[in-house]
């Protein structure tokens, strides 16, 4: 029973999800885009995407501010010049400010990027809101 409950909650996910992409497909797959290239992924849904490798790069940074000029999303730009990509930051601090991109895209399209400790390591999660 319990396989059935797990595979019949799948099957909700994804039917919200492709309604989600059908309804917002531009949008949504804009915001796939910038995912899959901050974590090196090739993910066909935002929810499959692996948030294992954060990749912040100046193209990753330009396409968000696109993404926010593109679809007249109401936040902050993003000023890359400020960045200095040959410095090792913190990790806590690049956490922070992926959830705060992430998040400020996935507030039109109802997903939310949340850290959870395991072990004592953060390990980044994607929910449907």
């Amino acid at each position: 029973m319990e396989k059935s409950v797990i595979t019949d909650t799948k099957v909700i996910i994804e039917k919200i999800n492709d309604k989600m992409l059908e309804s917002n497909k531009k949008y949504y797959n804009d915001v796939l885009e910038f995912i899959n290239m901050l974590f090196n992924d090739e993910s066909k849904s935002i929810l499959k995407v692996k948030l294992k490798q954060i990749s912040l790069s100046e193209d990753v940074l330009e396409i968000y501010n696109y993404i926010i000029k593109k679809h007249g999303i109401k936040k902050d730009l993003i000023d890359i010049k400020y960045f200095d990509f040959d410095i090792d930051y913190d990790t806590n601090d690049v956490i922070k400010l992926v959830i705060l991109l992430c998040n400020n895209l996935f507030e039109k399209i109802s997903y939310q990027m949340f850290s959870v400790n395991s072990n004592g390591k953060k390990i980044l999660k994607i929910k449907m809101i």
